[in-house]
């Protein structure tokens, strides 16, 4: 070691300034959706090389792209999935790891928008049955069919973390760093979670059941951070409140 570790910049700026614990890296809901966008343009890029070097080879025209497209495919697939199941669960990344598909529950309804999972996870202070939003229910059914068709009920949803390929995406999608410099990775889905689900007016105590997180953490590093921009749109509706 040539020389003693030291905290990023940014970490040592926040705790002069506040003296409190430093804000988590996350995603604004705008930023959330340019990273979807970016995954979706890689997979279907990485899809069409594919159908193009299996339509050359039984054309006999033998052209290669290089090898293992269909890795590639299928690895990014399955990154755009864990995304999806970790910003719409607020799971750990080490306990959606621990998931296994007998673990799953799937709550159909009419409404897309109310299709759900119920999902027993086995937490880091506690185990809990979670609720998630209708994006996770989605996301695994379409997991279930492209990457895991033939799984067992004793299989792991997610059995890597795909920690390379996902700052990869990053990258790519210029989301790496926060606004505050901060490096993004799989955690900063749940802090998105969290952050969403307080400006959305999500009582806290159903936060701390849903996540296994306690009332000091959510008010030191998550509800101290929300500001009226935020939720902006809920202030300036129209009410029945009369302008006089």
């Amino acid at each position: 070691i040539k020389q003693r570790p030291e905290k990023p910049l940014t970490l040592i700026r926040q705790l002069a300034s506040t003296k409190r614990p430093p804000s988590r890296a996350t995603f604004t809901s705008q930023e959330y959706k340019q990273l979807l966008v970016a995954s979706r343009r890689r997979i279907k890029e990485a899809k069409k090389t594919l159908d193009l070097q299996r339509k050359l080879t039984k054309e006999g025209k033998g052209k290669s792209f290089g090898g293992g497209w269909e890795r590639i495919w299928k690895a990014r697939l399955y990154i755009h999935y864990y995304i999806i199941f970790l910003a719409h669960t607020g799971a750990r990344p080490t306990e959606a790891q621990r998931v296994r598909h007998k673990d799953i529950t799937l709550f159909d309804d009419k409404d897309p928008e109310r299709c759900h999972l119920g999902v027993f996870i086995i937490g880091k202070r506690r185990d809990r049955n979670i609720i998630s939003k209708y994006g996770a229910y989605f996301a695994y059914k379409s997991l279930c069919a492209n990457i895991c068709p033939n799984h067992k009920k004793d299989d792991l949803i997610f059995p890597t973390n795909p920690h390379a390929g996902l700052r990869e995406l990053l990258r790519d999608s210029g989301l790496y760093h926060s606004s505050k410099g901060d490096k993004r990775d799989s955690k900063s889905f749940r802090h998105f979670y969290i952050m969403t689900a307080l400006v959305g007016g999500v009582p806290q105590d159903q936060l701390i059941e849903q996540l296994d997180v306690s009332h000091a953490v959510l008010r030191d590093h998550y509800a101290r951070h929300i500001e009226p921009r935020m939720f902006k749109e809920n202030l300036i509706k129209v009410s029945h409140i009369q302008v006089t």
